[in-house]
């Protein structure tokens, strides 16, 4: 009882005094944290978003540990039907193909998948860099952007469309050659929408802009699978 009288009197003193008394936040765990530590990619990928832990990300497209096994997987890859439009801000861009946004003052922020089109890999040579680049330059941090949130990938990314100031800014990216048409899943987009990448490709490809001005440019999907296969 004395000692705890003490105590109390020592911390009003020290407060009287004006001492600061510092208040820590949590961290992630002390420990390497690597890909090795999770069973499955939604555990690494809810690991990452809690602590930033962008070494789980070393392609920058927002999904930690893609060759993990997922917990579900619907037929086919399939995506998930969403269709939503909003508001959002732009919080970070990733590569040439994924931004992370929130809403309002909402302080959780979601992961985008641009919909209908495909950027260089980060490792793919200079065009990964320049491709994220660029929509780092289309895309500023806190600019506000629509989306046209058409489903949900497998990763548990949002894939939209997204407009900034009548931009739409997955066709922009086509037409300047720092994207391709990803063909297969190019029903995520209105029938316009689709009709103008096919053709903003084509004008691309024959201007040799961009990605486009390779000899033998490899395609964002063939290189991951490459990647995957050694």
């Amino acid at each position: 009882m004395l000692n705890s009288l003490r105590f109390n009197q020592s911390v009003a003193l020290s407060l009287t005094l004006g001492t600061t008394i510092a208040v820590f936040a949590p961290t992630a765990p002390v420990q390497a944290i690597n890909c090795a530590s999770f069973k499955t990619q939604p555990a690494a990928q809810a690991y990452m978003e809690k602590y930033g832990t962008r070494k789980l990300d070393r392609d920058r497209d927002g999904i930690a540990c893609e060759a993990l096994p997922k917990r579900q997987r619907t037929r086919h890859n399939a995506i998930r039907p969403v269709t939503t439009t909003n508001s959002y801000r732009v919080v970070s861009v990733g590569d040439g193909d994924t931004i992370r946004v929130r809403r309002g003052n909402n302080p959780q922020s979601i992961t985008i998948r641009l919909a209908c089109i495909d950027a260089p890999e980060m490792r793919q040579g200079i065009y990964g860099e320049q491709s994220s680049q660029r929509l780092k330059q289309l895309l500023p941090i806190g600019e506000t952007v629509k989306l046209r949130i058409s489903a949900t990938d497998r990763y548990g990314r949002k894939v939209a469309e997204i407009i900034r100031n009548g931009n739409h800014i997955n066709l922009q990216m086509v037409r300047e050659g720092q994207a391709v048409v990803y063909h297969q899943y190019l029903s995520g987009c209105g029938l316009a929408t689709q009709h103008q990448l096919v053709q903003a490709e084509k004008v691309a490809q024959q201007k040799r802009i961009g990605f486009w001005q390779q000899a033998n440019p490899i395609l964002p999907k063939d290189y991951r699978r490459y990647q995957r296969q050694r």
